[in-house]
């Protein structure tokens, strides 16, 4: 019936089955599945179903695998699953029929029809539809090979969401994938996007530049921190007071790597030409830093000398002589 794709007939059997339950004879009691030996005699009807093109098939395969009561772990059975699950992966629309044949043969074989739905949700922009895939497949598969297929799939979910500006995207996956190379797939994406970048944009990069940090990227000792590296990016593309409004709250979230932005700051600061440009922009940091360190007085006296260290390194001694005055004074 299969092969001739007598799709009443298909259905007519399975609703024998649902019925009889544990064996092949109308007196079974239903619910408990055939089982053995019963079960493997429709083992060719999977292989059939799975190798059909039709979308008829992927529906009766479903309802037949829950029917078999067979023990998981048989290689020819997780075959025909997986190879049904690329089925139903490719068909595009069928994605929540592929968490219903998992549910109902959990197997390792499955994991490349995920992969596939969530690559292509990824060229489609579906993000959020792959935030949820992503994270119920880390739920599921957790040997090593699932490890590195979703290695491999974060590298390229992080790229690709730092170029849409899908900067909590990118912190969700590297939360589900903490994958310490990752944070390094950031900065090729980061520097292509600067001249993109937008005042709005600063907080979600902010939080996505701490969540790298978290798997050991930008370490001061180590080559320039994605947020150095993001500020000279901005610079380059004419955006230097955008790089200096990255700098208040950056120091603040990214404090390990303060030295570096501070120089990064004031080679932002130095871009300025215009002397009345950059006087106000030095007034906004300083209140910007004032604002987000108001509860730590020690670290907003270190904000403070921060900000006329920044005036020394931009050639501005005589505000910053009047900074450190300050600073004293209210010590």
């Amino acid at each position: 019936s299969v092969k001739l794709e007598n799709w009443s007939a298909v259905d007519e059997e399975l609703a024998r089955l649902n019925r009889t339950g544990g064996d092949s004879s109308d007196a079974a009691a239903p619910g408990r599945g055939q089982g053995e030996p019963f079960g493997w005699e429709f083992q060719p009807v999977l292989q059939a179903l799975a190798k059909s093109k039709a979308p008829e098939a992927f529906e009766r395969a479903l309802a037949l695998y829950p029917m078999l009561g067979l023990p998981a772990g048989n290689r020819a059975l997780d075959q025909t699953a997986g190879e049904l699950a690329l089925g139903l992966a490719g068909a595009g629309t069928r994605t929540r029929e592929l968490f219903d044949l998992h549910k109902a043969r959990p197997c390792a074989t499955l994991l490349p029809a995920f992969v596939k739905v969530m690559r292509r949700d990824l060229d489609e922009g579906g993000f959020d539809e792959v935030l949820k895939t992503l994270d119920y497949v880390k739920q599921h598969f957790q040997d090593a090979a699932a490890k590195a297929a979703l290695e491999m799939l974060a590298a390229e979910a992080v790229r690709k969401g730092v170029l849409a500006k899908r900067f909590a995207f990118d912190t969700g996956v590297m939360k589900l994938v903490p994958y310490s190379p990752l944070s390094a797939e950031l900065r090729a994406p980061l520097g292509k996007l600067a001249k993109d970048l937008e005042l709005g944009d600063l907080e979600q990069v902010i939080a996505l530049l701490k969540q790298a940090r978290r798997l050991g990227s930008g370490l001061p000792e180590g080559p320039p921190s994605l947020g150095e590296t993001l500020m000279a990016d901005l610079v380059r593309a004419k955006k230097a007071p955008l790089a200096l409004a990255f700098y208040a709250p950056a120091r603040c979230e990214l404090r390990a790597e303060a030295p570096r932005l501070l120089a990064a700051a004031a080679d932002a600061l130095a871009a300025i030409k215009e002397k009345p440009a950059r006087d106000q922009i030095l007034s906004d940091t300083r209140a910007a830093l004032d604002l987000a360190l108001q509860a730590e007085p020690p670290e907003l006296r270190l904000a403070r000398l921060d900000l006329a260290d920044l005036r020394v390194h931009a050639g501005l001694l005589e505000q910053a002589r009047n900074d450190y005055q300050e600073l004293y004074e209210d010590q």
